[in-house]
């Protein structure tokens, strides 16, 4: 072999181990550096579809919980939420008892709740707070459920009972008296059930005394509920209503110039 056939094969090899070198399908390792970089560059896209990738072609790899979770925060910063809320789905099924699958329940519902699919998002944070009682945020998602309820659906059922819900989780939390006081306001507001409501005022001065709540009986034509004045009428036979004013702590609420 002459001296310039035989650098023609050397050449030739070389450019071979190249290309295959190129072709070589790069590591799970690599695939997941590269999508932490292309995040912390604000490529999220990017960071997508490496993380997607990594997940195709790895599958059975042990980040991949992590990784699904990494995907997902991509996705939601892309402006993907659904496919967020896909890939929430598919770490929830494929690894449920993985450390990643409790966060993975609560971002799942707080997705669901951004997307507007608000039933779906209250049955997440319900499936969330009885598999994990303990989490520190489990107080928060209590009260999030009834505002749902009642701010975005207008269902004041629904409300009043989570509501009363979480004052019973929680009777000593700050927010207990004020959530008990509320619950009563939507039951005679909004249900229109007034022996109810005056048991559930009455409920809040027993329970709550210390926190400065008292409680007056009028028999006169207007009077105070929960801090907002209206005029109760009479009844059949010409008498006044009876109603109850609730005097919150100071600060809350005018008493409206009466009591």
């Amino acid at each position: 072999m002459t001296r310039l056939a035989f650098h023609a094969v050397t050449v030739s090899f070389l450019t071979c181990s190249f290309s295959f070198a190129e072709d070589a399908p790069a590591s799970a390792a690599d695939l997941l550096k590269a999508g932490d970089e292309a995040f912390a560059k604000k490529e999220f896209s990017v960071a997508a579809d490496k993380f997607s990738a990594l997940l195709e072609k790895y599958a059975g790899h042990a980040q991949a919980p992590s990784v699904q979770l990494k995907l997902a925060d991509a996705l939601i910063a892309a402006g993907l939420p659904l496919r967020a809320s896909t890939t929430f789905e598919a770490l929830l099924r494929e690894h449920a008892d993985s450390k990643e699958a409790v966060k993975g329940r609560f971002l799942l519902g707080k997705t669901l709740e951004a997307r507007g699919d608000f039933l779906r998002a209250i049955a997440q944070y319900k499936q969330y707070i009885v598999r994990h009682p303990k989490e520190a945020n489990v107080r928060d998602l209590r009260l999030r459920i009834p505002a749902i309820y009642e701010d975005v659906l207008g269902k004041w059922p629904d409300a009043t009972r989570e509501w009363l819900a979480f004052v019973k989780q929680h009777p000593a939390d700050p927010k207990a008296a004020e959530s008990l006081d509320h619950a009563a306001w939507l039951t005679e507001y909004r249900l229109r059930r007034q022996k109810e409501a005056v048991e559930l005022y009455a409920r809040v001065v027993k329970e709550y005394r210390k926190g400065g709540w008292r409680i007056f009986v009028r028999t006169v034509g207007y009077a105070i509920t929960s801090g907002r004045c209206r005029n109760i009428g009479t009844t059949s036979s010409g008498t006044p209503r009876q109603r109850i004013f609730m005097r919150r702590p100071c600060g809350l609420h005018s008493p409206c110039g009466i009591g």
